[in-house]
């Protein structure tokens, strides 16, 4: 039996309506002219133009066979649910279904793409099934759809690998590195700007010999770190090499950390189209991408110390905004600013630090939403959450009941669970405020770029923006991150 390319019957309805409008204006007007030169028209060649096209219309297949165009049959086992997920989001409220509809049916043709990809880089022990994989496809091309903003393919299906790289970068931090270096969370970070020196040759303020000229650097070592004297590795004995997670243990040591690090940092850095881009764009890339796994490191510390921790909510959004939301990790922002001839995408100084400031808000907008959908699960894994701090939930914030809230056994777990709702709807109305200053920063720098050759390409920013919001308001409807196995 031929595999074919179904047609939902939204979609369906839709291309028919559009083909009959088509057929009737041509079918409006008697005298069509084809015209070869100014002063030439064929009657005959018009009727058969004419006669071709309504005859293609009429032609039109319900089903389009798969076989002949060698394309390996999509998965759309979970479009139907991805489309109800997407509808509850702001950004797909009011879209048609016959478009979200469409957009599912090209996304299931990419997924066998990314999914060859899958394990490049990261490893996937210690995990729960990745159920935010398929998902990835859609946000990009309804994104794409949505705003119509027609990105290459080529382009669409790397931002596709950049945001799982970005969800497993998340996972191996919080279930493998974070666990392996425990207690030694300085070897961590100078592993990191090991790795990054090495591998982009542009030493940072903590590469080793800036760290030799001062005793007062953030990444200074403890007294009881143990140093072998190469790469930065801690010195471990072999069953030091096994960690425990949550009951499950997973081999990997400090050399297969630094292992599955290189090549995250080096996948990214030496991309094409990376290389090929401006040294000002390569710098900011590095740049953003250290600041990005030590936001994951200082993530770890924190969540070691949740109940200690005395530092307040805009602290902590400032130190480590750069925790992903699925696709956005600041290097993903500078990853995205390629433009092939080596240019600048941002060219003056006014344009850079506006363009700073959309990334910014748009991170620290987007980290609130991910809190906001995944406090049960932080609690669960002992992940600190903005909710957290002492400033959510104090006697101003009000503690008004949910009618929609799940019925407690207790008072106790009443009074618990009505606190909890009203830190969580402090937390969304600073997102709201983060929002307000992106939507800002966003006008400003469009003002800033018109009538730059670059236009395109912040057009082109702009439905990644799109993109990382999307990733922002699913959290908020529904928490789609894995987790780590339970014991």
């Amino acid at each position: 039996m031929e595999l074919v390319l179904p047609r939902n019957r939204a979609s369906t309805s839709q291309v028919d309506t559009l083909r009959q409008s088509g057929d009737s204006e041509i079918s409006s007007v008697e005298n069509h002219v084809w015209i070869e030169k100014v002063s030439f028209g064929s009657p005959l060649i018009t009727q058969g133009y004419r006669l071709a096209a309504l005859k293609a219309a009429s032609s039109c297949a319900d089903d389009i066979p798969l076989g002949s165009l060698g394309i390996i049959a999509p998965r759309l086992e979970s479009g139907a649910n991805y489309m109800k997920l997407l509808k509850k989001t702001p950004l797909f409220e009011r879209i048609p279904n016959w478009q979200l509809q469409a957009s599912v049916l090209e996304a299931s043709l990419f997924q066998p793409l990314p999914r060859d990809r899958r394990l490049d880089v990261f490893p996937r022990e210690n995990m729960a099934p990745d159920k935010y994989f398929d998902l990835i496809p859609l946000t990009w091309i309804s994104c794409n759809n949505r705003t119509k903003t027609l990105a290459s393919n080529r382009f669409i299906f790397e931002m596709m690998i950049i945001s799982f790289l970005d969800f497993q970068a998340d996972e191996f931090m919080e279930a493998v590195a974070g666990p392996a270096y425990e207690g030694r969370t300085d070897e961590l970070n100078r592993l990191i700007e090991d790795i990054c020196d090495e591998i982009g040759h542009i030493p940072s303020p903590n590469s080793p010999n800036k760290r030799r000229k001062t005793s007062e650097n953030r990444f200074s070592r403890s007294p009881d770190a143990k140093r072998n004297g190469t790469n930065g590795c801690c010195s471990l004995d072999v069953k030091d090499l096994v960690h425990k997670i949550n009951g499950h243990g997973t081999q990997y040591g400090c050399e297969e950390v630094r292992n599955v690090l290189s090549r995250f940092v080096s996948h990214i850095y030496h991309h094409p189209s990376v290389r090929s881009a401006s040294d000002w764009d390569r710098a900011s890339m590095l740049r953003e991408l250290r600041v990005y796994l030590h936001a994951h490191v200082t993530q770890s510390v924190d969540n070691a110390h949740l109940v200690l921790t005395r530092r307040t909510a805009r602290q902590r959004d400032e130190a480590s905004t750069t925790e992903t939301t699925g696709c956005h990790d600041p290097s993903s922002d500078s990853y995205f600013r390629w433009v092939p001839n080596g240019t600048e995408t941002f060219p003056t100084t006014k344009t850079k630090y506006l363009a700073a400031a959309v990334c910014q808000h748009l991170a620290s907008m987007c980290r609130m939403y991910n809190d906001y959908g995944s406090v049960a699960r932080d609690q669960a894994e002992d992940n600190l959450n903005s909710v957290d701090f002492s400033e959510f939930g104090g006697p101003n914030d009000g503690t008004t009941s949910d009618k929609n809230a799940p019925q407690q056994e207790t008072a106790e777990e009443c009074c618990t669970e009505i606190a909890m709702q009203a830190k969580k709807k402090a937390l969304y109305e600073l997102a709201q405020y983060e929002r307000s200053w992106l939507n800002d920063a966003l006008i400003r720098l469009k003002a800033e770029m018109q009538g730059s050759q670059n236009r395109r390409q912040l057009d082109t920013w702009q439905m990644f923006c799109d993109v990382t919001d999307l990733y922002g308001q699913i959290y908020v409807v529904k928490d789609i991150a894995s987790r780590m196995k339970m014991g």
